[in-house]
């Protein structure tokens, strides 16, 4: 095999490499979180409401209408999920 041969594999599996660890450390776009709607409906049922706004990050929501000082702003659907959840133990427990 010739010096160049040698180079052109090596950095084709060199690209191999860092496709399969990008796949491997990126986060997937898939969620376990219930879907937006299904969030919004639990949080009306306690008169509190969701607000979604677009940022260059990506999506993030407001609950409006907790009462609470701090924890109305989720960067994400599965932070908003346990916000909605927090929001329906301690109205339960009202």
């Amino acid at each position: 095999m010739q010096a160049a041969d040698l180079v052109a594999l090596h950095m084709e599996r060199e690209m191999q490499l860092q496709k399969l660890l990008n796949a491997y450390l990126t986060p997937s776009r898939r969620s376990n979180a219930p879907s937006l709607a299904s969030l919004r409906r639990r949080a009306a049922k306690h008169g509190v409401t969701i607000e979604r706004e677009r940022d260059a990050a990506g999506w993030a929501y407001w609950l409006q209408g907790t009462g609470w000082d701090d924890g109305n702003f989720c960067a994400d659907r599965e932070e908003l999920a346990n916000a909605v959840a927090d929001l329906e133990i301690e109205r339960a427990a009202h």
